[in-house]
């Protein structure tokens, strides 16, 4: 498996880390506002006020994060 050399190396690549997109602006926006003002289904900002009062953060996906950037 080795070969002729009896050592292995690795080489990584390095991780970009996005910087997170919850403001806020966004977790005062979920909590205020209807999922009509929001324009996202109404179960989505069920769970996302849910998550949101358990832990202190959400997870925002593309499709919501949609709904945030364009206001």
């Amino acid at each position: 498996m080795l070969g002729k050399i009896k050592s292995l190396s690795f080489n990584l690549r390095e991780i970009q880390v996005r910087p997170p997109f919850e403001t806020d602006q966004v977790k005062h926006a979920i909590l205020a506002k209807s999922f009509r003002d929001l324009g996202m289904n109404k179960s989505t900002l069920w769970y996302q006020k849910k998550r949101l009062l358990e832990r202190g953060s959400i997870r925002i996906y593309n499709k919501t994060k949609h709904n945030f950037v364009s206001k």
